[in-house]
């Protein structure tokens, strides 16, 4: 009996290992086949749901890539066309100039990859459609065989499946990516990632349907998008300057600040310069307005006698976001006010980043600014506020 259990395990044990063999082909032939490919369309039904978002957000694309790998930008040449309830457009990228082109507007806006304005598709959400691994596919290997990774390998009916747990870092975790290897297309069709923050989890998800190989070249791509060079106007994208990002100078009068204090939004209140006010825009989605809290909690605990910290949120100033605010500061508690403005406030003191914060005096002038979020930010907070303090008595 004993002799029998032994040779029944052993067969299940040798026929795992077969089948991991056998999946591990498979998976190498894809990806030579991926390798040896040069161009690749396909429509694509992106999802991605942010950390603290309940609800997820569809795109849908239609997108056609030819590989250059001696591109530095993208290391390929690229259409790819929305046309869905959040936007009408196609982005054209030759390997010279990011082409943007809007179809309500009838208007081309040119963009230089060679001065880093490759922000339409790497700044922004829809460009995520294009991290299908075409032109870099190098790098599932890569992450399959990296013995940081855990890697869980699933055989089902149509795929297999390979789900890698990669190690916690930071304030990260349980971040994971999984590819699904069609079997009988022998392609990469579908791929998810997930991460957790605290509660919270963002979930990506890219599903491709209507997947076909060398079809097409460059010329093929520059000649879908002819018709709108022919007959929209066309313009170079102009950056903003230095000057555009400067915030209000130091002795410069501080604009009038009102909103609604968190929770109450019945009664509008105007933030007065009785105390010295430390004054920081921010929203609970800016990942860097929330690493900036903890910080300036100590400001106000350790100031409290001479300064009032006063969290200014524009972008989440409705009752409908009340909720969303609510859950933020569990995760990360808020010891100063949240004040509820309008798009004015942040107009007014040039808010081009979040977060940005700064000091008023009690005599209404601005003492100090800066952009974005510093690990130095508690230090450099300190060491203005006691120049003032002191200055005061």
């Amino acid at each position: 009996m004993k002799k029998l259990l032994l040779l029944f395990i052993f067969c299940i044990t040798t026929s795992a290992i077969s089948q991991t063999d056998a999946n591990k082909a498979l998976i190498n032939e894809i990806i030579l086949k991926y390798n040896g490919y040069k161009s690749m369309s396909y429509d694509i039904n992106y999802m991605i749901k942010f950390f603290d978002d309940e609800k997820p957000i569809y795109l849908n694309s239609s997108v056609k890539i030819e590989k250059d790998l001696m591109d530095k930008a993208f290391r390929s040449k690229f259409t790819y066309t929305r046309n869905d309830s959040m936007a009408h457009m196609i982005n054209y990228y030759d390997s010279q100039n990011l082409y943007l082109i809007e179809h309500s507007d009838k208007k081309i806006t040119k963009y230089n990859t060679k001065k880093g304005e490759t922000f339409p598709v790497t700044g922004n959400m829809d460009g995520r459609v294009l991290d299908v691994y075409f032109s870099k596919i190098g790098n599932v290997p890569a992450a399959i065989n990296n013995p940081k990774n855990i890697k869980t390998y699933t055989d089902s009916a149509n795929y297999i499946i390979v789900k890698l747990q990669f190690p916690n870092e930071g304030d990260y975790y349980d971040e994971t990516e999984q590819f699904f290897f069609n079997k009988e297309l022998k392609v990469i069709d579908k791929i998810t990632y997930s991460a957790k923050y605290k509660d919270q989890i963002q979930k990506n998800q890219w599903l491709l349907s209507n997947i076909t190989f060398n079809t097409f070249t460059s010329n093929d791509l520059k000649q879908s998008v002819q018709h709108y060079f022919d007959t929209y106007s066309l313009e170079d994208y102009k950056p903003l300057t230095k000057e555009d990002f400067k915030l209000l100078a130091n002795k410069s009068d501080a604009p009038q600040i009102k909103g609604f204090l968190f929770p109450d939004y019945s009664k509008e209140t105007v933030v007065k310069f009785d105390k010295i006010k430390v004054i920081d825009f921010w929203y609970t989605s800016c990942m860097p307005c929330i690493q900036a809290i903890p910080a300036l909690n100590q400001i106000q605990e350790e100031f409290k006698d001479y300064v009032d910290v006063v969290g200014v949120n524009p972008l989440e100033n409705k009752t409908k976001d009340k909720e969303r605010i609510e859950k933020s500061l569990k995760r990360t508690p808020i010891n100063y006010a949240i004040l509820l403005v309008d798009g004015s406030i942040p107009k007014a003191y040039n808010v081009r980043m979040y977060p940005t914060v700064y000091i008023i005096g009690t005599d209404g002038k601005i003492k100090y600014s800066a952009m974005g979020y510093s690990n130095k930010l508690h230090k450099e907070l300190s060491k203005e506020l006691n120049k003032l303090i002191k200055k005061s008595k």
